[in-house]
Parts: C-alpha cells; structure tokens; sequence
C-alpha cells in the first residue's frame, strides 16, 4: 500500500515547530509496522478550518490522479475543522477508491468506521470556533493590559511589553505616514476647492 501522510500545525509559533516532525515520526512507525510504503508527506501550517491550503489541495489533486491507495493522519481534525469541507474530503477519498486512517482511531475506513466522520467533524469545527473565540478574547484582555505576544513593525517586545525599536524603523514608519497624510489632506483640499461655488 502507498500511504500519502498529511500533517499539519495551526501557527508557525516556536511552541508547534517540532509538531510536524513528531507526527511524521509517528506516521513512519505506523507505517513500518504493517509493512507500507510512504508515497509522499503533505503538511500545512494553517487553520484547519481553511480549506484553501496548498498541502490538503496537493494531496486532493494526488488523490484524483489515484497516486496512492491510502491516507494516514493523526486525527481527522488535522485534515479539516470544517465540516463541509471534511464530508468533501471523504467523497473524493471514496470516488477515487482510497482508504483513510485516523491515528486516534477515530476513522479507519478499512474496519468500516467512518459513519462517525460526521460527529468528528462537528466536534472539530464546533472546537475550532471555540478555541477562536477564546484566543481573540484572551489577545484583547492582554493588549488592554498592554501585553502582547507578537510586536508590530517598529516596536521590539520585551517581557510582554511593546517598546519602540531603535533600529531606525519606526523613522520608516513616521515617513511613510507623513507622506501618507500629506497626500490624503492634499487630496482633501482638491476635491473641497472643486466644490465651492
């Protein structure tokens, strides 16, 4: 059997870097065990919730072209937390005669367990809309405190705080601003003398 192995991670943040190499880990084990071969690694570093990943199309397009008999993924959430999406993933799967294994054991299409895929796909998008809420509510609380996780073009981060760099960008950022204002007022000043009578 040819395996196609998707992984893939939510952010490119330090915390999640080593997570694609863990899961391809994971999958060679797998794989090795029952004695199949690796046709190609697909991975993302994007929502899962977005259809629009060059890794997931990749392995769809393969899939269409019948290069591989099976797919291999950690859980069915790291395919898709988008419903519709999911039950489109498993149809062309399905048209294509290709199989589709769950690592958490949660989708096996070779024991014929896949009538669950909708209550996974649920849970997935229901956990991804969650967890967006909770991470919009959690940045906003802490840049009301003045806390931030990612510093702005011009500002350096130190210890959760926002600090304006020195490294002479924030001149870049005060010019282009000027630059941009000047050229709004001048405007402004145009379309107001047009318009007296």
């Amino acid at each position: 059997m040819k395996c196609a192995v998707y992984a893939r991670i939510s952010t490119g943040f330090d915390s999640q870097k080593t997570s694609i190499p863990t899961q391809i880990k994971l999958f060679d084990n797998f794989m090795k065990e029952i004695g199949w071969e690796l046709y190609k690694v697909y991975t993302d570093v994007k929502s899962g919730s977005k259809s629009g990943r060059t890794g997931i199309q990749d392995l769809i397009q393969d899939a269409k072209d019948k290069k591989y008999d099976i797919v291999l993924a950690k859980e069915l959430s790291r395919i898709s937390r988008n419903g519709e999406f999911s039950y489109e993933f498993k149809n062309v799967l399905f048209k294509n005669q290709i199989e589709l294994i769950a690592l958490d054991g949660a989708i096996n299409t070779f024991e014929n367990n896949s009538m669950n895929l909708g209550l996974f796909a649920y849970l997935s998008e229901t956990e991804a809309a969650y967890t967006s809420r909770r991470v919009k509510a959690s940045y906003e609380v802490r840049a009301k405190a003045g806390r931030f996780d990612e510093a702005p073009y011009e500002y350096t981060l130190n210890d959760g705080k926002l600090f304006v760099s020195t490294n002479g960008t924030a001149e870049i950022v005060q010019r282009i601003f000027e630059s941009t204002h000047e050229a709004i007022i001048g405007r402004f000043r145009v379309s107001s003398a047009n318009t007296v009578t």
